[in-house]
């Protein structure tokens, strides 16, 4: 990548939501060299990649930064950032010669580290990483990362700041998040009956659900909970060649208590899938 001139472009980017503009001048007054690091915390929909897009263009019209990169779970939310970061800064972000950024998923960072790492060590760049919570580590060490988040890790050292984006910033596994600040805070222990302590994340800044319903940002969200009273699970048998067994089951709880079910095999069923999908159509 080769720094260009910034190119003429009529682009209008949409005003800020209040929201996003008290998220956006909080960055730029604590983003610094002794503070590097930045969590947003945002309800999903909000519209962190704008705010996020805004920042970029503000650092690289203050002489901050030089460069942008962005790090995403897929590549269709990479491909929506980068259309969002060239429309709000007017530069490519593609990684091409005379862009001012690239995009790239997790995935992918293993095989770019390397050129990522040269020019973060060559110029001033900022580092957004969205959807955090698709990398980890373990509780107040470096140990036991995934693979994105020691990639991540690897990476961050190079990086002049990094904006982290997240409406939901913590793992099922438990696990924290690299490069972010957590709190010990005391925890009641009933099983062993004393008190430990648990590590709290703080964030720099968060809009809730709540706020985003109230502000009509987000739509107040329903939740439909769903069954079924007529549940027939089918056994065969391969090894012993038994005729196929059925099991009768009154309701979905019922049914995950089989050993041979997981709720994940109701995610890969079509027949549940599609009347979910046709209730939400629905609804």
């Amino acid at each position: 990548m080769i720094a260009r001139d910034k190119p003429a472009h009529s682009a209008q980017r949409p005003p800020l939501r209040d929201w996003q503009q008290r998220c956006l001048t909080k960055a730029l007054a604590q983003l610094s060299p002794k503070q590097p690091h930045f969590l947003c915390q945002a309800t999903p929909g909000a519209g962190k990649m704008l705010m996020a897009a805004v920042l970029a263009d503000q650092l690289l019209q203050r002489d901050e930064i030089d460069y942008v990169l962005y790090l995403g779970p897929s590549t269709e939310v990479v491909n929506r950032a980068e259309e969002t970061l060239a429309e709000v800064t007017g530069y490519a972000m593609n990684g091409g010669l005379g862009a001012r950024g690239g995009c790239y998923t997790y995935q992918s960072l293993r095989q770019c580290l390397r050129m990522l790492q040269q020019l973060g060590a060559q110029s001033r760049v900022l580092l957004i990483w969205d959807e955090s919570h698709h990398a980890g580590r373990l509780l107040a060490t470096q140990q036991g990362s995934n693979e994105w988040g020691r990639a991540l890790l690897l990476l961050e050292r190079y990086m002049r700041y990094t904006l982290a984006l997240s409406g939901t910033p913590w793992r099922t596994d438990g696990h924290c998040l690299p490069l972010l600040r957590y709190l010990d805070v005391p925890c009641d222990d009933e099983e062993i009956n004393e008190t430990s302590l648990k590590q709290r994340l703080v964030p720099d800044f968060v809009y809730t659900l709540q706020e985003a319903v109230q502000d009509g940002v987000c739509r107040l969200p329903y939740i439909h909970l769903i069954d079924n009273r007529h549940i027939q699970l089918t056994l065969t048998h391969t090894k012993h060649k038994k005729p196929p067994q059925q099991k009768q089951f009154s309701s979905i709880p019922r049914l995950l208590r089989h050993s041979g079910v997981g709720y994940a095999d109701l995610l890969r069923h079509d027949a549940p899938m599609n009347y979910v999908l046709t209730q939400g159509v629905a609804k």
